[in-house]
């Protein structure tokens, strides 16, 4: 699986926000890999036969410190996400994104980008 990449051309304001959003979206499915791994990770280590109190101490403070750094990220994107806000906060209108070829639309929870009056 390539990396996923962000547009660094001629940017306008529409631009800018659609990346900023989508590198949230990109930083927080990352997060979702990394936390299912440790997850995963716990599993195993619990399905070994003969594993250690001291074993099982270490690999839960390995995990606990994983998920200790995720949530910092966490905290680090809900600010970007509100510096977001504010830049859509303006008075200029926030377009549609262009289409994106191969891209689908999914059901689910969904945003609405409105700009404030």
């Amino acid at each position: 699986m390539s990396m996923p990449t962000i547009n660094l051309g001629t940017l306008n304001r529409n631009d800018v926000v659609y990346n900023l959003l989508a590198s949230v979206a990109m930083m927080e499915a990352s997060l979702a890999h990394v936390l299912n791994a440790e997850g995963e990770k716990m599993q195993k280590a619990l399905e070994i036969t003969g594993l250690s109190i001291d074993d099982i101490i270490t690999l839960n403070t390995s995990v606990g410190s994983i998920i200790s750094g995720a949530s910092d990220l966490e905290d680090a994107l809900r600010g970007k996400l509100t510096d977001v806000s504010k830049l859509m906060g303006t008075t200029s209108p926030i377009l549609p994104p262009p289409a994106i070829p191969g891209a689908t639309i999914v059901s689910g929870p969904t945003i609405e980008l409105v700009p404030t009056p």
